[in-house]
């Protein structure tokens, strides 16, 4: 299967010294914007007076910033997936100059369409946990859903924001959809990596390297 066959190959780009700027600048992109989301959701809850009973309000306040944090934890995936949309060119030029040496010159809308499509799945990606939030508290059912969704949001993220380089986006996405099932698996593999400590930070670069190495074997295809 393609896929085990170019996970080495973008494990092995952690290696390459482009890596090492987008690592740094998608962390710390990242862990802003999940602070920016705890800091705004903390104040709505605790400086609102929303039942006018003083315990009440504290109890609300208090369990809306746990429900937070929780929530921060589950969108990391897809949030540093979301992130890695404007760090993306360095990571693919390298693997393609030493894999895919002789492609021509990437699209000039690339950038545009993969803005566009890492906003609206970061968009999705928050509605969809808000809105499954209860059942992250199902023991079992939490693990699939978490693996399952973010798999998926993670998979379709990176790839689109590979892929706009070289096809339009509309085509990008027809072209995930016919390999959805394999692609979502390394998204899976990706969602994994993201809950191991350490391991979750060489993610945007890992993530980057495989769609690359997934979106030329399927273009050649």
């Amino acid at each position: 299967m393609v896929l085990f066959r170019a996970l080495p190959l973008a494990l092995a780009q952690l290696a390459d010294a482009s890596s090492r700027r987008v690592l740094a600048l998608s962390i710390a992109g990242t862990l802003i914007l999940l602070v920016v989301l705890v800091v705004a959701v903390g104040w709505l809850l605790a400086g609102v007076a929303w039942f006018g009973v003083a315990w009440i309000d504290g109890a609300l306040g208090a369990l809306g910033t746990a429900a937070t944090l929780i929530l921060a934890w589950l969108l990391f995936p897809s949030m540093l997936a979301a992130m890695t949309a404007v760090l993306v060119d360095p990571i693919s030029d390298a693997v393609e100059a030493r894999y895919y040496p002789g492609l021509p010159p990437t699209r000039g809308a690339a950038l545009v369409e993969g803005l566009r499509s890492g906003l609206t799945l970061a968009g999705v990606a928050l509605a969809l946990n808000l809105m499954l939030l209860p059942l992250y508290l199902v023991p079992g059912v939490n693990v699939m859903l978490f693996y399952g969704l973010n798999g998926y949001l993670v998979a379709r993220a990176y790839f689109e924001q590979v892929a706009v380089r070289r096809v339009a986006l509309a085509e990008a996405r027809a072209l995930f959809r016919r390999h959805r099932l394999a692609l979502w698996l390394g998204g899976t593999i990706m969602t994994f990596m993201t809950t191991v400590p350490f391991l979750n930070l060489v993610v945007p670069i890992v993530a980057t390297a495989l769609m690359t190495h997934l979106v030329e074997d399927l273009r050649a295809r």
